[in-house]
């Protein structure tokens, strides 16, 4: 906890003194009160723009005169924030970094799909820490020949424009490959990197004309393990991310009410149950025989700790997984979601379950350097019951890879571009050819196997492919 605390400080200092450097947006700004007015009416009339002038305004208490409101500030940047305002994410985020990480993800997504040196820039005063990630972006935002960003990187650098400062902009790694041809790259074997803009299934995400009313969904991204084990289990790259585009999509291109959609993010055991208790109540509330429910969960998995059982887990982030007692069985998911007795289950697993050398007991190193979502053992993937589908993303003895620049799962991934390119129309046995297909196709590119395997339940066999998320 005092670690984590110490971080946000140092976090929050830094930002505050590139604030000053990096500027305070491409808006202009009143220089009467009378301007003022006439903005704030604007924004009280609904203008996004217009709100975040007036938050700047409030908060800043010299702009035009304005008396400093930190309340007034904040209302009107959570409003402008709430439309889709980048600059506005970017000054929510600034302000509580903890709290309020979600709006530092909005602005980059926004700002990437702006594409701009000025954009880009932006995303580099997100991350001004660590130092070495905000230099990769500066570094993108000076090649499509932003100023500022060539100001700033000679600020970092301390050197003259000159052939030395050249030499050293040679040894940063630019964050994305502006050029956007699209190529694959190999950087190391253990990670799958595909050169892009931006990921395309994190924006423009269809949007369901029909509400799903009977639809209820528990979304789960585990990701930041090591904080809680000292290091000795490596974090899941990209999981949140997946849970929560896996949960815009379930609002958004679903049609599922918000108040229908559970996500949980880095989740204990205690906060996984509950959800699933929030599930049950929810479907019993509508009728369970008319609920249909989705289960998504991007982490970890395990192997039974005892070698002779076959049993697997999801691993909270509570749990150092040695004991798998304590971690979420695959079965009693399994028979949680049997005893609700809904129309349907359809339960999408980004984790892999073949475990870890046991000879050591010791998860440690074994993911932390590829990124996988494994803690090599063969185990049956759990077999589903009542009306039931599973979309697990590899086979009982593979490893579940990261598809890094995309930021997500492989597996997600494809998941999220189908329900993307179909509006969420997909059928269950289209949905299954696609992800199978593309995910076993680029995996092998990089002699890194990864099949997924899709079980249904025998209540299910004769219909399942013509049964849809939607």
């Amino acid at each position: 906890m005092i670690k984590a605390m110490k971080l946000t400080v140092i976090c929050l200092l830094l930002i505050v003194s590139w604030t000053n450097s990096f500027g305070q947006s491409s808006f202009k700004m009143p220089n009467t009160k009378s301007e003022f007015k006439r903005i704030l009416t604007q924004a009280d009339e609904g203008d996004a723009h217009a709100m975040y002038i007036v938050a700047c305004c409030y908060l800043d208490g010299h702009t035009a005169n304005v008396s400093q409101s930190i309340g007034k500030g904040k209302k009107y940047l959570r409003m402008a924030a709430e439309k889709n305002i980048p600059e506005a994410c970017v000054k929510m985020y600034e302000l509580d970094c903890k709290a309020n990480e979600g709006y530092r993800n909005r602005a980059k997504e926004i700002f990437m799909a702006q594409g701009t040196g000025y954009a880009y820039f932006q995303i580099a005063r997100l991350y001004s820490y660590p130092e070495e990630e905000c230099r990769s972006w500066l570094l993108v935002a000076h090649n499509c020949g932003y100023a500022k960003a060539t100001e700033q990187l000679l600020i970092m650098s301390k050197k003259q424009r000159n052939a030395e400062f050249d030499s050293w902009l040679a040894e940063i790694t630019p964050a994305i490959d502006i050029n956007g041809n699209g190529e694959i790259n190999r950087n190391d074997r253990n990670t799958i990197e595909m050169s892009s803009a931006f990921s395309e299934v994190d924006v423009n995400l269809p949007v369901s004309e029909t509400i799903n009313k009977n639809a209820i969904a528990l979304i789960i991204g585990n990701e930041n393990y090591s904080h809680n084990s000292n290091g000795m289990i490596a974090d899941v790259p990209f999981a949140i991310n997946d849970a929560r585009k896996f949960s815009e999509y379930c609002k958004k291109t679903l049609g599922l009410e918000e108040r229908n959609v559970i996500l949980l993010t880095n989740a204990t055991k205690a906060q996984i149950e509950h959800g699933m208790d929030r599930v049950r109540a929810i479907a019993s509330g509508m009728g369970s025989a008319k609920a249909n429910i989705i289960f998504f969960y991007s982490g970890h998995g395990v192997p039974d700790e005892d070698i002779n059982r076959n049993s697997s887990y999801l691993l909270p982030i509570d749990v150092n997984g040695s004991k798998t007692k304590y971690c979420i069985s695959q079965d009693e998911l399994i028979e949680t979601f049997r005893g609700m007795q809904a129309k349907s289950t359809t339960i999408f697993l980004d984790a892999c379950f073949s475990g870890y050398a046991k000879s050591t007991n010791d998860m440690a190193m074994v993911n932390a350097k590829d990124g996988t979502r494994a803690m090599v053992r063969k185990v049956q993937p759990a077999t589903p019951k009542g009306n039931m589908i599973i979309f697990s993303s590899a086979s009982n003895n593979q490893k579940s890879w990261p598809l890094k620049e995309k930021k997500h799962g492989l597996f997600t991934y494809y998941l999220l571009k189908k329900l993307q390119d179909t509006k969420g129309e997909t059928t269950m046995g289209e949905l299954s050819s696609y992800i199978t297909d593309n995910v076993s196709n680029k995996s092998a590119y990089f002699d890194m196997q990864q099949t997924p395997v899709i079980k249904v339940s025998s209540e299910l066999m004769q219909t399942w492919k013509y049964m849809k998320l939607k």
